[in-house]
C-alpha cells in the first residue's frame, strides 16, 4: 500500500513491504497506483531485508522518459490517469469531468482528495500527453 508520506507497506497499514524472493537475486522495481503513472527502476536492485529505493530521489535511476513529476526537487508520480490505461488523455478529461461533484473512492478522484471536482480536471488537463513506458 502507498502511504500519503510515499512510503509502502503492506496492506495493514503498518508493517514493513515483504516479498518472497532468493536472496542476493536483483529485480526491477516497479511502484503503480491507482490512477498514477507507473514508474520501474532502471536497472535491477538486490532485494534483501532493509533494501530500500527512493524513488523521489531524482538521481535515482528509472525506465524511459518522463515518468516522474518533479516538484521542489522531490520526484513523485504523475497523476490523473483516471482509467489507468498509462497515459493521461482525453478519455481521463471525460471521466473526470462525467464523475464531477462525486464523492467516494472514485478512480476520477486523481488528487486523492475524496471528491471529484475542478482540481481534479485541472489535473487531468495539465497531465495530457504524459504516459508510462513501464512495460
Amino acid at each position: 500500500m502507498l502511504q500519503a508520506d510515499g512510503d509502502i507497506v503492506e496492506t495493514d497499514g503498518v508493517s514493513p513491504l515483504a516479498f518472497t524472493v532468493t536472496d542476493g537475486d536483483s529485480y526491477y522495481v516497479v511502484v503503480k497506483h491507482r490512477n498514477h503513472l507507473a514508474v520501474m527502476t532502471d536497472t535491477t536492485y538486490p532485494i534483501n531485508q532493509g533494501a530500500l529505493i527512493d524513488f523521489t530521489n531524482p538521481t535515482t535511476g528509472t525506465f524511459g522518459t518522463g515518468s516522474q513529476a518533479i516538484q521542489n526537487g522531490i520526484m513523485m508520480l504523475y497523476s490523473a490517469d483516471a482509467n489507468g490505461d498509462g497515459s493521461v488523455n482525453a478519455a481521463d478529461r471525460a471521466i473526470t469531468w462525467n464523475d464531477r461533484n462525486q464523492s467516494g473512492y472514485l478512480l476520477s478522484d486523481v488528487n486523492l482528495s475524496g471528491s471529484v471536482n475542478a482540481g481534479d480536471r485541472s489535473l487531468t488537463w495539465n497531465g495530457r500527453n504524459k504516459f508510462t513506458q513501464v512495460p
